[in-house]
């Protein structure tokens, strides 16, 4: 168990095992899109924008160092895993 919290190291584990894969993310979120809405890329997806009307992939969502981070390439938006 965590001294700050009662959650157990191994459930700590699990969540960060998560929230270092896109896919799992994406898919936990309802973001990953299926066809044309999605592409797969080094270290990730590009998946249509959730913060703009996207018609086709422009946000780019990867694992970086240990990180998601997401940029749409269409309206600049951008953001770590939490901001997602």
């Amino acid at each position: 168990m965590c001294a700050r919290c009662p959650v157990a190291d191994q459930d700590v584990a699990e969540i960060k095992r998560a929230l270092c894969d896109p896919t799992r993310v994406l898919e936990a979120l309802g973001m990953m899109g299926q066809g044309k809405a999605r592409a797969r890329q080094a270290g990730g997806w590009m998946i249509r924008c959730p913060v703009h009307e996207d018609g086709s992939p422009s946000c780019s969502v990867q694992q970086r160092d240990g990180v998601i981070l997401w940029k749409c390439w269409g309206c600049s938006a951008t953001g770590d895993v939490l901001h997602l």
